[in-house]
């Protein structure tokens, strides 16, 4: 979005994030038992979500998603200079400020400029690992560097709140995945296939849709029935998919705002996004 190199962006170009099973098997269920899922994406996050997730687990989530590697931007409290390390306290206003270790190791390659420490009352963006030890909330440094530019703040929570839809949108898909597949390896499979992989099944759908999902949706984009195309109507359509499969995909795509109801709960019309405010309005309804 921001920068090639650190941005959540980048790691968006292939398919926003790569989950991760943490347990051996084909499928995202075994035994009936949902198994942890983790991302190896740096994810942005605020200082108040680690407090309010951690008070009450060991492990960082968004959602349902384990998280290992987050990115903060806050102000610098304090700075604590130590023989081995640099320990910062930084605040976003979110929530209590956080802990920051950045641990310096001398033989390595790291530039001059990274091992010398930030200053009190600016701004910084941090990557890194979250611990906790002791009771306490620790970041463990992977990158930190100074906020040069006031519109990175911006930026950093309009990724947040990105970051958290997606993931929430990821985990959709593979349990839908898995419904309409009927085994285990669905979730599995919806994991290692991209958005854009999936939208190349068939053109003019949105991004990240399964078959499935986008066969409802070409369907109700190809009707010309002023008040939208019935759940009738679309069984009739489409009689190869079951009802149940039918409503869910409908379900899904209101919900993430590709397809609205018209004269009544029945009735569906694509979202018309030729509309320049319509982008800004979600946006808007994302918190």
């Amino acid at each position: 979005m921001w920068s090639s190199n650190n941005s959540f962006s980048s790691a968006s170009q292939q398919g926003f994030i790569k989950p991760q099973e943490t347990s051996p098997g084909s499928g995202l269920f075994q035994n009936d038992k949902p198994r942890k899922i983790r991302t190896q994406t740096v994810v942005p996050v605020t200082i108040g979500h680690i407090h309010d997730t951690m008070n009450h687990t060991d492990a960082f989530k968004v959602g349902e998603m384990e998280i290992n590697m987050v990115s903060i931007v806050g102000l610098v409290v304090s700075v604590e200079q130590k023989t081995t390390h640099i320990v910062y306290i930084v605040d976003d206003m979110t929530g209590p400020p956080i802990n920051i270790q950045h641990w310096i190791d001398d033989s390595s390659n790291e530039a001059d400029h990274d091992k010398r420490p930030m200053v009190e009352n600016t701004y910084v963006q941090v990557h890194g690992s979250v611990k906790k030890m002791r009771d306490q909330l620790n970041i463990i440094v992977f990158k930190i560097k100074p906020i040069v530019d006031i519109n990175h703040l911006t930026c950093h929570l309009l990724e947040v709140m990105h970051s958290r839809k997606m993931l929430e949108f990821q985990l959709k898909q593979m349990r839908f995945a898995k419904s309409e597949g009927g085994n285990d390896n669905a979730g599995h499979e919806m994991a290692n296939v991209s958005a854009m992989e999936v939208d190349n099944v068939i053109e003019g759908v949105p991004e990240g849709l399964t078959k499935g999902q986008a066969t409802i949706y070409k369907t109700v984009h190809g009707c010309q029935n002023a008040s939208g195309c019935s759940v009738n109507w679309l069984r009739e359509q489409l009689p190869s998919m079951n009802s149940a499969l039918i409503g869910q995909a409908l379900s899904f795509l209101c919900d993430e705002g590709h397809v609205y109801t018209t004269i009544d709960d029945n009735h569906f019309k694509v979202t018309d996004r030729s509309n320049s405010n319509f982008e800004v309005i979600e946006m808007l309804k994302l918190e």
